[in-house]
């Protein structure tokens, strides 16, 4: 028997990242940064999850 999709899956812990083409960096800027964890943060305020870890560089 297979595993269940992700999809389906009504609880647990989701491992997400950005990655650049050739490992290249998306936000070289800190302003760019700061503006997409603001966006983040932003978009988590309604929602039922928890960002236990994150990293900038």
């Amino acid at each position: 028997m297979g595993r269940i999709p992700r999809w389906r899956l009504s609880e647990g812990v989701c491992h997400v990242y950005n990655r650049g083409l050739s490992s290249a960096m998306i936000l070289p800027a800190d302003d760019k940064k700061n503006l997409f964890c603001d966006l983040i943060r932003k978009k988590l305020e309604p929602l039922s999850l928890n960002v236990y870890h994150y990293c900038k560089d």
